[in-house]
């Protein structure tokens, strides 16, 4: 197949296609040819761009880095109190479910997709949670453990993202692609936020001794 638009566009193209495979079909699913079918390009443009784990790789990396440009921008605006863990925890969900497909990548990884490109947790998911906790700082971290936090949204809102929202006398879900769905889902996360810190100051969480264990 010949194109003759510019390298820069088929390889946007490529990737853009490469990502809605990889998080509809997972990246074991998926080979170049059906790339560059989606792509409307060469397989030989696919094999160019690097072909499908190199593809994979960049679009990793990419989310990466946009999650620590989006957590960079949180900090310049963080309060380490109740109301600006609250604000931090919104901008973390508008993020997200701005990048439906990416997550829904991570989500193929939970179900040991992509088993033999390893190590990627370590480098690209592990700093997050780090990066998430330094911003934070210890006035918040001291009183709720925040890495726990963090993985309870994280699993709440893979949930979300697989399942929606269940209603009682209602066959369709709240999906996350829906203004509701997302503001239901996003609802609740920050009541659950809410009881957290509560229950913390009345000495009831989990975490309100955290300064007294090791390590803390």
């Amino acid at each position: 197949m010949q194109n003759s638009e510019e390298p820069g566009r088929i390889d946007d193209r490529i990737t853009g296609a490469a990502l809605r495979l990889f998080a509809n079909l997972g990246y074991d699913s998926v080979d170049n040819q059906m790339i560059a079918d989606a792509a409307g390009v060469s397989r030989g443009a696919v094999s160019a761009a690097g072909g499908r784990r190199e593809i994979y790789m960049q679009i990793i990396e990419g989310f990466y880095k946009a999650q620590v440009q989006s957590l960079d921008d949180a900090e310049k605006s963080f309060v380490p109190n109740e109301a600006g863990v609250r604000r931090f925890i919104e901008q973390l969900l508008e993020f997200y479910l701005d990048h439906l497909d990416e997550m829904a990548i991570w989500q193929h990884r939970y179900l040991k997709d992509a088993a033999d490109i390893p190590d990627i947790e370590e480098t690209y998911r592990v700093p997050v949670f780090q990066r998430i906790a330094e911003i934070a700082g210890p006035e918040i971290t001291r009183r709720v453990d925040v890495q726990v936090i963090g993985n309870l949204v994280s699993w709440s809102l893979r949930g979300f993202l697989t399942e929606g929202i269940t209603r009682i006398g209602s066959a369709t879900p709240l999906r996350q692609d829906s203004p509701e769905g997302r503001k239901a889902f996003g609802a609740y996360i920050y009541y659950l936020t809410d009881l957290i810190f509560r229950d913390n100051h009345e000495g009831r969480g989990p975490g309100h001794d955290r300064q007294d264990r090791p390590g803390a």
